[in-house]
């Protein structure tokens, strides 16, 4: 969609919807970053990026037809739950287990 179409022809109108869908479109990135640094001690970078990393793989690991290939299922048995993976809280558990990974490591 245009800036056109967004906003029923006003631009500013249309303008905004687009800021505000850009935050949304990626808020579950956000979490996921968001509570990999906010649960560690030292705040750092590495947190950060485990986050990062880790929300994409979750959600490509958990797509429908990898799911299918996994159970060695057709593709329409799989469970509807995986058509809709990519929300917040998929980024929050992508987070916590991002985190569970950089304290085995530290530890």
């Amino acid at each position: 969609m245009t800036l056109k179409d967004e906003g029923a022809g006003n631009v500013i109108a249309g303008f905004l919807i687009s800021a505000g869908s850009a935050i949304l479109d990626f808020i579950p990135i956000l979490f996921a970053v968001g509570v990999a640094i906010g649960m560690t001690r030292a705040k750092d970078g590495p947190a950060a990026i485990s986050g990062l990393v880790g929300y994409p793989v979750i959600t490509t690991v958990l797509a429908s037809d990898n799911v299918a290939t996994l159970l060695q299922i057709e593709l329409d048995e799989v469970n509807m739950a995986f058509d809709n993976i990519e929300n917040v809280f998929i980024g929050m558990i992508s987070g916590l287990s991002q985190l569970l990974c950089i304290i085995g490591l530290v530890m």
